[in-house]
């Protein structure tokens, strides 16, 4: 009886292990990026009208940046970021 019980904790405790080893790997695989690689191709959406420059606000992973923009965007426009320069995200109308 003592034989069969240290046989199936074995077993039991080497598909822990096991489990443990493949989370493990799948965590190393999926990077985290953030900062601004982090940012270009988010989606969001312009919080208001941009002016007549191309400038507006928009909100991003729940936060509110400046942004720039070459095509009319107005209030409500869902938008994606092209690139970042200093403290504005560049943006476009996500289509």
């Amino acid at each position: 009886m003592n034989l069969i019980m240290m046989f199936l904790l074995s077993i039991v405790l080497g598909g822990l292990v096991l489990l443990a080893a493949v989370l493990l790997l799948l965590s190393l695989k999926n990077r985290v990026v953030s900062g601004k690689e982090g940012m270009i191709g988010e989606k969001g959406i312009a919080i208001e009208d941009f002016d007549e420059k191309g400038r507006g606000m928009i909100k991003v992973r729940g936060e509110i940046w400046r942004a720039t923009s070459e095509t009319k965007i107005r209030k409500d426009d869902d938008v994606v970021v092209r690139s970042i320069e200093g403290l504005f995200l560049i943006v476009d109308k996500n289509e």
